[in-house]
């Protein structure tokens, strides 16, 4: 957290006169949020803090979601961001860049795959709440 604040400060300056001034176009969009998005993961960390024992399971719950949400927004943008830079870097070949697309949201679909069969629990006193991922038993047998 500390390296992206510092980053984010000795480059504002630049970010002002680059992104702030211009015209707001998908680019200026996916360049926001890339560099702001990350930090939404701090304040649903610290969400899970606070619970109390009142509608405990709801509140871990709720803030299992928000934060499975938040860590895929990253993945997200990375591959819009990936697809349109191998769709430029091609000469415009659509092809490659939806070929990049898809393989770069094979960790999304992952990602909402575990946090589907996921459950929050609250550990108490000051360590919150945790997420436990249940894997079905008969995905357990390898043999």
């Amino acid at each position: 957290l500390a390296l992206m604040l510092y980053e984010i400060s000795i480059t504002f300056d630049r970010e002002v006169e680059l992104f702030w001034g211009m015209p707001f176009t998908r680019t200026t969009l996916i360049f926001l949020l890339n560099r702001y998005i990350s930090l939404m993961k701090y304040p649903v960390a610290l969400a899970s803090l606070g619970v109390t024992a009142q509608k405990v399971s709801l509140y871990c719950n709720v803030v299992n979601m928000m934060g499975g949400v938040v860590e895929l927004i990253p993945y997200l943008l990375w591959a819009i961001f990936s697809a349109m830079r191998v769709y430029a870097l091609s000469e415009r070949n659509a092809f490659l860049g939806i070929i990049v697309l898809l393989l770069l949201c094979v960790p999304i679909g992952t990602n909402v795959y575990s946090l589907s069969i996921s459950t929050a629990e609250y550990l108490g006193g000051s360590l919150g709440c945790i997420t436990l991922i249940s894997i079905p038993s008969a995905q357990l047998n390898l043999a």
